[in-house]
């Protein structure tokens, strides 16, 4: 166990120690969602602000982690097995914005009755 281990750990216990901090970016998201509903051509500026390790650990421990993989095909397994290295990489990509989003993969699903979806 290294130093990034330590990282996580201390977010994992401000995350049990301080939910205000999580209700807090939950009113907060959910004050956006509302906004952006009710005026769609509003622009928010600097919603980087909002995000810091303890968010994105956050995110991470409501993820499905039985979901399949994404489209960079990295599975929830995978990236838990650096998961400091990648939440640290991850907020300093979106803080710097370097972080693009890849597309979405598309696939046809056949139903039981060999229709299509």
């Amino acid at each position: 166990m290294g130093k990034g281990s330590a990282v996580i750990r201390n977010l994992e216990r401000k995350h049990m120690m301080d939910s205000r901090i999580r209700e807090h970016v939950q009113t907060s998201l959910q004050e956006i969602a509302k906004k952006a509903k009710q005026n769609k051509k509003y622009r928010f500026g600097d919603l980087y602000r909002m995000i810091n390790r303890l968010s994105l650990m956050d995110a991470w421990l409501d993820i499905n982690k039985d979901a399949a993989s994404g489209v960079d095909k990295v599975t929830a397994g995978e990236y838990q097995k650096n998961l400091t290295e990648n939440i640290i990489d991850l907020e300093k990509r979106l803080k710097e914005k370097r972080y693009k989003a890849k597309l979405v993969r598309s696939s046809t699903l056949l139903k039981s009755n060999n229709s299509f979806k």
